[in-house]
């Protein structure tokens, strides 16, 4: 059998479910344990994504021989603390997005895995897209750049029972939750992605009583480019990702993430374009780091964090905008 990255899940949300999933579906991965907690264990959570190989302590999956990477997907604030003692284990690490709660810990953990040579990828799927791709690719045949407009929001399962008294993950400033970090994010790596970062940014939001952000608008400034970032946890909407310029425009109907399609306009010409063939979206980062990781491509993967600690930059610059403090920060800013 040829050589494949291994990877021990912890988390038990659908994302991980999706993840391992897509794992199944490349050639180049597969999962080889999952961490669970101890009232956890019984749940059927390990027949899911189908592993023998079952953990109740992060040290012993930490400490599995047959594990060479973890994935990472629990609230948002604990990415950096798990995702920092695996990397002190010797492991490599898959963090789901938002990658950390700011970019101070994301620095931290950039610098510790470059230093000791290992792989660290953020699990933001739409950058590995071949759609996506494609679109960086055809952005010269729109002619001079002059605006981008992106909405992406969802109506949160979790709103209700906030507005009732309780206060989920999503919507908890102590694990770093809230529109921005959690569904803005989206379109934020797809323009940086496109046009690196912005001169200047600003952030206009809906608040909870709590501080959080419901809903918000993030201005990125580019030279005479500005660009509109819609995202809401709190309402529905129309999404859509559009680029416009002086020959014509790319629009991503129902907003960037899974970018399952793009209509291509230039003049009166038009043309819908998908090179997708998997349904399952994690599909493409799953096999993206698992042949970087065969290949020992730290190029490749220092490419990657570049862009990630740019999201995370821009992310600070935003909530500082919008007066957002997260636990996280706060704990930073008292021993400094």
């Amino acid at each position: 059998m040829s050589r494949k990255l291994r990877i021990g899940t912890v988390g038990t949300g659908f994302i991980v479910q999706l993840f391992a999933e897509a794992v199944s579906l490349s050639d180049h991965a597969e999962i080889t344990g999952v961490y669970l907690r101890n009232e956890e264990v019984t749940s059927g959570f390990e027949k899911i994504i189908k592993v023998d190989t079952v953990h109740t302590t992060l040290e012993s999956l930490y400490s599995d021989p047959n594990v060479d990477a973890v994935y990472i997907a629990t609230p948002n604030s604990l990415h950096y603390p798990i995702a920092k003692a695996a990397l002190e284990a010797g492991k490599h690490v898959i963090c789901e997005k938002p990658f950390t709660s700011n970019s101070r810990e994301a620095k931290d953990l950039i610098d510790y895995a470059k230093q000791h040579q290992l792989f660290l990828f953020e699990a933001i799927t739409i950058v590995h897209m071949p759609n996506f791709q494609d679109i960086k690719k055809r952005l010269p045949e729109l002619g001079e750049i002059s605006l981008v407009q992106a909405n992406y929001s969802q109506y949160s399962s979790k709103y209700a029972a906030l507005k009732e008294g309780e206060l989920p993950n999503v919507f908890n400033p102590a694990f770093s939750g809230g529109a921005l970090m959690d569904i803005n994010i989206y379109n934020l790596h797809g323009i940086i992605d496109l046009f690196g970062l912005p001169e200047r940014v600003e952030y206009q939001t809906r608040k909870h009583e709590n501080g959080i952000d419901l809903a918000g608008i993030a201005m990125l400034h580019y030279k005479n480019m500005p660009c509109v970032c819609i995202g809401a946890k709190d309402s529905k909407s129309m999404n859509y990702f559009q680029i416009q310029g002086d020959q014509g425009y790319i629009n991503i109907p129902e907003g960037i993430n899974g970018v399952r399609s793009y209509d291509l306009c230039i003049g009166k010409e038009s043309e819908n374009v998908n090179l997708q063939d998997k349904e399952n979206w994690w599909f493409y980062e799953v096999d993206t780091f698992a042949k970087i990781f065969l290949a020992d491509d730290h190029a490749a993967a220092d490419k990657l964090l570049e862009h990630s600690y740019a999201v995370m930059q821009v992310i600070d610059q935003l909530k500082d905008s919008a007066d957002i403090v997260f636990k996280a920060d706060q704990v930073y800013s008292s021993v400094h």
